[in-house]
Order: structure tokens, then sequence, then C-alpha cells
């Protein structure tokens, strides 16, 4: 599935299943995806500001160079993803 470039402002994606999908530079500020399952996505250049990944899943998912400021990332489980140049200030 390819969301490239997607505008996801706002979604309600919680508890989803997004298992390898692309989201390369998709705006998905304040996007509730809490409990989703995004293993081995690329999310390389989202904007995730704001945005409840509460309890999400992003095993070896490829975060390079998004924006988290001020996103929710308790109990997430990031274990194996590329964080390169992640921005996760006030996080």
């Amino acid at each position: 599935t390819n969301f490239y470039l997607a505008s996801l402002v706002d979604a309600n994606l919680s508890g989803a299943f997004l298992q390898r999908v692309n989201f390369y530079q998709a705006d998905m500020r304040a996007c509730n995806l809490s409990g989703a399952i995004l293993k081995d996505s690329h999310l390389i250049e989202a904007i995730l500001n704001e945005a409840n990944l509460n309890g999400a899943v992003l095993t070896d998912t490829n975060l390079s160079r998004a924006s988290l400021i001020k996103a929710n990332l308790s109990n997430t489980d990031l274990t194996g993803a590329d964080l390169s140049d992640t921005n996760l200030r006030q996080v």
C-alpha cells in the first residue's frame, strides 16, 4: 500500500494493521496510531508531530528524517527501527 505524500492529518488509524506500508513524506500530524501495527513500514521524512503512537508496533520501520515533535511514543516498540536524523524534540 502506498501513501506517498498523503495527507492524513488528524486521521484515526488506531489499531490498524499497516505492515509494509509506504508513508514516505506523508503528513500525519496529530494522527491517532495508538496500537497500530506498522512493522517494516517506510515513514521516511513523514511528519508525525503530535501524533499518538501509544502502544504502536514500529519494529524494523524506517523513520529516517521523520519529524516526531511532541509525539506520544509511550509503550511504542521501536526495536530495529531506523531513527537516523529523526526529529524527536519534546517527545
